[in-house]
């Protein structure tokens, strides 16, 4: 790859990693106010409700995270590149 296009591909990886910093914050928020509804749940259903949804955002948590791992490993390689082919002034 020529500079510009790892420059592009950095600055992809740097906004993929902020989306999925977001989406890890709002599942950890979503996850702690399903564990405080279901310690104050009675209904049967709507416990059962609530479980199937935690372990979903668990799950979709574990997947953002592997992403994120990927994605920063990918980001350092392109920056390492790229300092390892910039011109000495």
């Amino acid at each position: 790859m020529d500079r510009r296009e790892l420059l592009a591909e950095r600055d992809y990886l740097t906004d993929k990693l902020t989306e999925i910093g977001s989406d890890l914050k709002r599942l950890i928020t979503e996850g702690d106010a399903l564990k405080a509804e279901l310690l104050a749940e009675s209904d049967a259903k709507r416990r059962q409700e609530i479980r199937r949804r935690r372990t979903y955002i668990r799950r979709r948590s574990e997947e953002l995270k592997a992403e994120r791992q990927t994605s920063v490993g990918e980001r350092y390689k392109i920056v390492e590149e790229l300092k390892s082919n910039s011109p000495v002034s």
